[in-house]
């Protein structure tokens, strides 16, 4: 090819009247030193700031660009205007399919150097200018050719060509919002296919601050864009609409969501209305994979951005009689689901449903008020009102369906297939997170009982994760240091299986013999007065056999009383009885009839349920109800057939009675200790300690008086009087001359 044929396009400048203007100007920038000094560049003009680029050319302008890299910050500015005022970008573009026919393999790694100079610019208007349609292809073509790679060369055009398309679910008439869906694939391709593997730092920066500006607009312009959201969940809605393309809604949801999850636009406000959570079942029972993780990945995200939300939407939910709950999905794909890792993912979803604690809400909730309101910039940061209604919600119509897997097990399941051992191990990690975070709600859980029963079965089980996701659950119940679960423990017999699961190790260190131990030692810190007791009466003599390691040896010595000598031990008997008080505290007591005999019934019928009838005298469930909430209360309800309390009417009318009795107390107080201040006030008024004459004369005086009244009143009143005389005496007795007159007013 000629040379003339490389000037491709027109030079307004040829080189040699380039080269002549920069001598007479003594600052030519074609041949600059890189190590000159700033005012080399001041008397650059417009026409003399970087020429066309030709063959002949290329390496000076790859230089100048090098050196441009230390000039000052108005020299670089005026470098980059010059690039975007010119299309300096389109002559590089126009320069690639020459080199390439010419396969001028020196001439191409040169332009790719040119190209990246200009990147590292960090200018976003030169980056927009590479996104353009006319410029993108020619731009991936120019950094193909990479001088570092000596086989082949990168295949980013036919890259592209792959993966820049999209697919239109509905049609998108804002010619605005097109281009930005482009631009935004453009950059992500240049992020994460083209810089990945280069060191152009500056390049990737600005790529990146652009990819998120574009995304942050692009969410912004789909989430709001009312019809564009009712066309695509009216496709779910219409159940003529081919599975496909449905599936396709999934999809494009699934790539809204995980742009949104870089910005701070709350998407999810949007699409909750608009029928999201028929989106996520459509997704959930899905025969493709790939739309079934793309649902889960949705749910996710939208629990770590936006929980409030979801928590609202399915209080709202259950408010509806006769309408889908989105957590029933949830656990309906834990209980039926046959992938286990889909299995632990809906069991981390609802624990993140979970994640919440009504008590410091409400806290929080006090000291906001107090503080005032809150920026429109706090909302992410304000308590969630909502926490303790859907607790009361999970607890009461949700928990006992999420652990139906371990309820079902007996004593023969000492063998699970793969499916049931991942559901119990996940719902043993979720109780024990419930431990941890919902105490008091487990408290009133109809089921607990039956529960820590059905789990100490795991100790039997052959897989070892399950022994071990068990025995972590009841250390989480040890570190609570609570006499409710202490005693829960002790009734399950928890210590005597965990002491088998320690002699089934056979004294090796291994990793079930180190968690065994922590489980003794954490009691032995916490010093847990009922476990302790328990251990040392019942299961002494199997802890004298563990000579390997001191820890039983501590635990029985916390067994002791303050003269040192050891406490007498009650047979086992009296101490399986004495675990528990004949009144059991008032969150173990039960809030309705007969509370779940059925369901917490052994294999063989009997019933070892907390409130049945037992023989060391503990009260029946009535007459506990009756103590509790008064005869004419909750029982009468039960008998007509109405709804039973629920746990946190039971919690609120607990709160309330505690309430009413502590004002109730600290009036009567404040009554009495006003009373005996005035009497004394009155008598050491009246009976000045030092002056025995005025005492002697209010003696009398008082005494008259007495006399008078006594004639009007009956000889019980009499004796009424000297009561309460001599009482207000006794109280008075610290008063100096406070006695003498006591015993005139009683003779």
């Amino acid at each position: 090819m000629h040379e003339s044929e490389e000037q491709v396009p027109v030079q307004p400048h040829s080189p040699s009247e380039v080269k002549m203007k920069s001598q007479q100007q003594s600052a030519t920038p074609m041949n600059i030193d890189h190590d000159s000094t700033a005012n080399n560049y001041e008397t650059l003009t417009d026409d003399s700031i970087l020429p066309n680029p030709t063959t002949a050319n290329l390496v000076d302008i790859k230089h100048f660009l090098e050196a441009m890299t230390t000039a000052d910050r108005e020299i670089q500015q005026e470098l980059r205007q010059y690039i975007v005022d010119k299309k300096y970008i389109k002559k590089l573009v126009a320069l690639l399919e020459i080199y390439e026919n010419s396969e001028k393999a020196s001439c191409l790694h040169t332009l790719r150097l040119i190209l990246l100079h200009l990147m590292n610019l960090y200018d976003s208007d030169i980056i927009q200018e590479i996104l353009k349609t006319s410029n993108f292809t020619g731009c991936l073509g120019i950094l193909e050719y990479d001088a570092d790679v000596k086989e082949g060369k990168a295949q980013y055009r036919q890259m592209f060509s792959r993966m820049g398309k999209f697919k239109e679910v509905v049609p998108i008439g804002d010619p605005d919002t097109m281009k930005l869906i482009n631009q935004v694939i453009r950059l992500q391709f240049l992020k994460y296919k083209v810089l990945a593997d280069t060191q152009e730092v500056d390049a990737i920066s600005v790529v990146t601050l652009m990819s998120k500006a574009k995304n942050l607009e692009l969410v912004q312009d789909i989430a709001y864009d009312r019809q564009l959201m009712k066309d695509l969940f009216d496709i779910l809605k219409n159940p003529s609409e081919p599975k496909r393309r449905r599936n396709d809604v999934v999809l494009f949801v699934h790539q809204l969501c995980t742009m949104a999850k870089k910005t701070t636009i709350d998407v999810y406000r949007k699409l909750c209305p608009a029928g999201l959570f028929e989106l996520l079942e459509h997704a959930f029972v899905s025969d493709d994979t790939r739309v079934k993780q793309a649902g889960v990945e949705i749910m996710q995200i939208a629990l770590e951005t936006s929980p409030r939300v979801i928590r609202m939407q399915i209080i709202e939910q259950n408010s509806h009689k006769g309408s889908k709950v989105f957590l029933d999905a949830i656990l309906k794909q834990i209980i039926a689901q046959s992938n286990v890792d889909f299995i632990s993912q809906f069991t981390d979803a609802v624990q993140t449903l979970l994640n919440v604690n009504p008590e410091a809400a409400e806290d929080s909730i006090s000291t906001s008020a107090l503080r005032g309101s809150e920026s429109a910039d706090d909302v992410s940061d304000r308590p969630d009102p909502s926490a303790e209604a859907f607790l009361d919600l999970f607890y009461t119509q949700y928990l006992s369906t999420l652990v139906k897997p371990v309820l079902e097990l007996t004593r023969s399941s000492t063998s699970l297939d793969h499916r049931t051992s991942a559901r119990c191990e996940e719902v043993c990690k979720l109780m024990t997170f419930l431990v941890q975070q919902h105490p008091s709600q487990l408290k009133v859980f109809p089921t607990s009982n039956c529960l820590l029963e059905k789990i100490t079965l795991l100790f039997k089980n052959n897989s070892k994760k399950l022994r071990f996701v068990a025995l972590k659950f009841f250390r989480a119940c040890i570190d609570l240091n609570d006499d409710y679960f202490s005693r829960m423990l002790i009734r399950n017999k928890v210590i005597h299986s965990v002491i088998g699961l320690l002699q089934d190790t056979k004294g090796n260190r291994n990793a079930m013999n180190s968690a065994c131990l922590e489980f003794f030692d954490r009691i032995r810190k916490n010093n847990i007065k009922l476990l302790v007791l328990q251990c040392a009466t019942i299961h002494k003599e199997a802890m004298e056999g563990f000579s390997y390691t001191p820890i039983f040896k501590q635990l029985l010595a916390l067994h002791t009383v303050k003269g040192g000598s050891r406490t007498a031990s009650p047979p086992p008997q009296a101490m399986a009885d004495s675990a528990l008080p004949n009144i059991p505290p008032h969150y173990a007591r039960p809030f309705f009839k007969n509370a779940n005999k059925a369901e917490c019934s052994h294999t063989d019928g009997s019933s070892s349920g907390p409130f049945s009838i037992r023989e060391n005298g503990v009260e029946s469930a009535d007459r506990l109800m009756s103590e509790l909430f008064g005869d004419d209360d909750d029982h009468d309800m039960v008998a007509a057939g109405n709804d039973v309390p629920q746990p946190y009417q039971l919690r609120h009318r607990l709160q309330r009675t505690d309430s009413e009795e502590t004002k109730d107390c600290n009036a009567t107080a404040a009554n009495d200790c006003s009373s005996v201040s005035q009497t004394r006030m009155d008598l050491t008024i009246s009976l000045p300690p030092t002056s025995a004459v005025p005492v002697a004369s209010t003696i009398e005086a008082k005494e008259s008086k007495s006399k008078r009244k006594r004639d009007d009143e009956t000889e019980e009143d009499l004796k009424d009087g000297a009561a309460r005389a001599q009482s207000r005496a006794r109280l008075d007795s610290g008063v100096p001359g406070t006695i003498e007159a006591a015993a005139a007013i009683t003779a």
